[in-house]
């Protein structure tokens, strides 16, 4: 396989987070249906602190969760959101009508800024289960730090048998095949190429029958490739393609190479889902695990997440919890 493709130059973060957006709207869209018991829950938890919110969000993203939330009470809330690359827009009219801040950062760096007890709730929702063990210990220990005596952290986990998990494990040998395919545009191995996509296009077919949203999802990463075929390829009898093939051309292939990678990376190869995390998610001995709620997603009853709740040991909550609830949200 070829060597990785560098990032093209005018291609930012923001610009391939919008382009993931925009092929699968639903990606952990909090407005979405299937997010209503989870969103619930959240705004629970929020609501339950009582005056000003200084609520620091770790994996921000798009600021999805800050539209689902009323008016009421984003306007209690003063907000520092964490996030790698900016998912937003400078002009996004949420960020001139609450008090939003986003600091940008690799990993846990832009958490160093904020002081110490500085806060009455952390959020990480959908975060932890792509971190690795040393990074989950780092990022506890961070919020533990940050974090108020009695406040409270709210993790929201991807459920380890939940549709992220099957599709994620059922879409794992699309990308390998998705990134030689645009190798060999690239290379000028044209007669490949087309096996690669007619074996692609097989492959999803035959793999995501019952979802066609995912379906669309994967297969919009071979467009480039589709259209570049039928312009420059037609004729699969020529020795050579024609007419020649412009640079620009080229050049989106290897931007699509950056794509899969970078999709490839941050998905299949980086979710590590939490299994039962109410016992083996190990929280720093400042905090006390409360409870760890089941989500299901109403729209078709599968498990979709795990809410957990820890409380500073200072807190009424952790003084009194002997043991952590366990409940089911159906």
């Amino acid at each position: 396989m070829a060597e990785a493709a560098t990032e093209p130059r005018a291609f930012t973060s923001e610009d391939y987070w919008r382009r993931i957006f925009a092929r699968n709207p639903d990606f952990c869209s909090w407005q979405s249906d299937r997010q209503n018991n989870v969103r619930a829950l959240v705004t629970e938890r929020l609501n339950e602190v009582t005056g000003p919110l200084r609520v620091l969000d770790f994996g921000i993203g798009n600021l999805g969760l800050y539209r689902a939330l009323d008016d009421g009470l984003m306007r209690r809330i003063s907000l520092t959101g964490i996030s790698e690359s900016p998912q937003h827009r400078e002009d996004d009219p949420l960020l001139a009508r609450y008090r939003i801040r986003v600091a940008i950062g690799a990993g846990l760096s832009p958490l160093e800024s904020v002081a110490d007890g500085s806060q009455n709730v952390v959020l990480c929702t959908y975060v932890l289960d792509y971190l690795d063990e040393p990074m989950r210990a780092a990022a506890l220990a961070a919020f533990a730090r940050v974090l108020a005596p009695g406040g409270r952290l709210v993790l929201v986990l991807h459920h380890p048998r939940g549709e992220r998990e099957r599709k994620f494990r059922s879409a794992e040998p699309y990308w390998p095949i998705a990134r030689a395919l645009y190798d060999r545009l690239v290379e000028g191995r044209f007669g490949q190429a087309r096996r690669l996509l007619h074996t692609l296009n097989t492959f999803l077919s035959e793999t995501f029958p019952a979802d066609p949203g995912f379906e669309r999802y994967l297969a919009s990463y071979l467009k480039t490739a589709t259209r570049f075929l039928a312009m420059f390829c037609a004729d699969e009898a020529a020795a050579t393609p024609r007419p020649p093939i412009p640079e620009e051309a080229l050049v989106d292939c290897d931007a699509m190479r950056w794509l899969i990678d970078r999709e490839w990376a941050m998905t299949c190869r980086a979710f590590r889902p939490i299994d039962d995390p109410g016992q083996t998610l190990r929280m720093p001995a400042e905090l006390r695990l409360t409870d760890v709620v089941e989500c299901i997603d109403p729209t078709r009853g599968f498990p979709i997440a795990h809410v957990l709740t820890a409380v500073g040991p200072d807190s009424i909550e952790a003084r009194q919890a002997s043991a952590i609830r366990v409940a089911r949200r159906p």
